[in-house]
């Protein structure tokens, strides 16, 4: 009787091995699928966000093309006491005085380029 029992036990324990390992891979097996399925919705998520990065950049280009169309520097303006409101004023003399038609509305902005040396920087 002690070698049906022990047989007994043994083909016991083998189901319960069969069992076990059945189980772990239908457990392992969902875990992937489950993992797989969010890792594809990244990998999408992914491609869209570049795509999207892309097209930025490309209009961030355009923007900074067109913003420097109507850019004019004069180099050789003396900094002293020179104010933006001062250098509106002189910046529209040398235009009259270059014999060219400017309409005062025209001039957004102005501003000194560079940093502040002991040099004249461009307007």
């Amino acid at each position: 009787m002690d070698k049906n029992m022990e047989l007994l036990w043994a083909k016991l324990g083998d189901k319960l091995n069969h069992k076990t390992l059945t189980i772990t891979t239908a457990v392992s097996t969902n875990v992937m699928e489950a993992i797989n399925g969010k890792v594809d919705l990244i990998i999408q998520e992914n491609k869209i966000l570049k795509t999207q990065i892309t097209k930025f950049e490309q209009k961030l280009d355009q923007m900074e093309i067109d913003k420097r169309k109507k850019n004019l520097i004069f180099f050789g303006v003396d900094e002293k006491g020179k104010r933006e409101c001062k250098l509106v004023d002189y910046i529209k003399e040398v235009i009259v005085e270059a014999r060219l038609q400017l309409d005062s509305q025209e001039i957004s902005n102005i501003h000194r380029i560079g940093a502040q040396t002991n040099k004249n920087r461009p307007v």
